[in-house]
């Protein structure tokens, strides 16, 4: 919408221009139109109803009056969701998020599977397998549990080696065990992806447990020794995440 709404702006100054210039004055041309060469897609914030269809029809009619190529509705990126369970709560919250995060701030980004492995590592990478055959055309893999991301990274491997996708095609994010996918970090399969520490998450836990039963109050913000500031919200306590990558993933010991 935002570039929409960036083009609209031009061709409304263009417009203005072009009708100041028509006044009192003859249009001339060089003998060299270059018009013909020019292409432009536009990128509705979305299509089938009729206010777009609307729209489409007007964009479609600028590109023949003006000799232009015109694409209306680019090709969106395409990622598919990797989860170790279609009904465990944790599960099911990360990828609610996920979803309202790229529908408010990246709409063109399409999701077109959610698939569970069911916590197996050869269910997870036969998942990914399965993803990148039925959609050729898959930019993204996004595992919301430890074995989702290895899985993928494997299966990734597989298809380029066997040239079924180019390499750097398939972008793989989500949560992830270092121990289990410092190999494609340190390779390139992978460039980081979000993990949280377990020693941290085992001591805070302890920490509160201790505090309810003095009864003492758990506030936001509040400081746990050797782990730092936490979120509380509702029922909830967070400790935070950790991004690794190639440079840092040997530095944890899980």
């Amino acid at each position: 919408m935002k570039h929409l709404k960036v083009l609209l702006s031009i061709v409304a100054t263009l417009i203005l221009v072009v009708g100041c210039s028509n006044q009192g004055q003859t249009s001339e041309t060089n003998g060299n139109d270059e018009s013909a060469s020019n292409s432009y897609f536009i990128n509705p914030k979305s299509i089938g109803p009729a206010y777009w269809s609307a729209a489409e029809k007007g964009v479609k009619q600028a590109g023949e009056d003006l000799g232009v190529d015109v694409t209306f509705n680019a090709p969106s990126t395409t990622i598919a969701f990797m989860v170790a369970s279609l009904s465990a709560q944790n599960q099911t919250a990360k990828v609610d998020a996920a979803k309202a995060y790229l529908e408010e701030n990246h709409p063109d980004i399409e999701i077109v599977s959610t698939v569970s492995s069911e916590d197996d590592q050869q269910k997870a990478f036969e998942n990914a397998q399965n993803l990148i055959s039925t959609h050729p055309d898959l930019e993204g893999l996004v595992g919301f549990a430890g074995a989702e991301a290895p899985a993928a990274a494997q299966a990734v491997e597989q298809a380029v080696e066997n040239g079924k996708i180019e390499e750097g095609q398939v972008t793989i994010s989500g949560f992830a065990v270092p121990s289990l996918v410092e190999e494609y970090l340190k390779n390139g399969t992978i460039d980081e992806l979000v993990t949280w520490n377990p020693t941290s998450l085992g001591y805070a836990t302890v920490h509160v447990l201790n505090m309810l039963s003095n009864g003492e109050e758990v506030k936001d913000g509040m400081e746990i020794p050797t782990v730092g500031s936490v979120e509380v919200t509702d029922d909830k306590i967070l400790i935070g995440t950790e991004v690794i990558n190639k440079d840092n993933v040997s530095e944890f010991d899980f």
